[in-house]
């Protein structure tokens, strides 16, 4: 019950999606067993593909720290786990996150932040696909002032260096958008 209701209070807090958070302790979790790039695909669409789930089910205490193993235009894959939307990692676990374009990166919308313990030393935004927008001056200097450093810059590259800091045991987190902003139909066609 704790725990249900830790995780309603952070979802509507911080715009986290709750189809991943816990009920009664256990996640259903989707494993990759393949990852290819065949044109005939349940993932990511528009050429990355995720080939071959398996249902499996395992507590959140199971999960290892979060690693981005691949992305999709609309997915990762993260450790074991594939994760359909925007998402969140933290240096010991990741969340769903409700953010589908580069409007949706605001202060409000990475508010979870700043209240961690401990804190983290550096949150890596993923802007999608490329990095062609400047984040908003406030938003810098409001985390700057929380004493956390912000660094901006595609997806891919965000990934890439949160993995490689995060696997140096550094206190690093990352916000990544989707490579393509998710299309407000896409969850109602994938599973008609």
């Amino acid at each position: 019950l704790i725990v249900n209701l830790t995780m309603s209070f952070i979802s509507r807090s911080f715009g986290l999606s709750r189809s991943l958070l816990c009920n009664n302790s256990k996640l259903v979790l989707r494993k990759f067993s393949d990852v290819g790039g065949s044109s005939s695909s349940s993932g990511g669409g528009g050429g990355r593909s995720v080939r071959g789930l398996n249902d499996i089910l395992a507590s959140p205490a199971d999960q290892l720290r979060p690693n981005i193993l691949g992305m999709g235009d609309y997915a990762f894959q993260i450790n074991d786990v594939l994760v359909r939307q925007s998402v969140i990692l933290l240096p010991d676990h990741f969340l769903m996150w409700n953010a589908k374009c580069f409007e949706d990166i605001t202060i409000k919308s990475l508010a979870l932040f700043p209240i961690l313990y401990p804190t983290v030393e550096v949150l890596f935004i993923g802007t999608g696909e490329t990095y062609n927008q400047q984040l908003p001056k406030e938003l810098i200097t409001h985390f700057r002032k929380k004493g956390i450093v912000i660094e901006a810059s595609s997806t891919s590259n965000a990934a890439a260096t949160f993995n490689m800091l995060s696997s140096e045991g550094r206190k690093v987190a990352c916000a990544l958008l989707t490579l393509q902003p998710v299309p407000d139909d896409y969850y109602l066609n994938e599973f008609d």
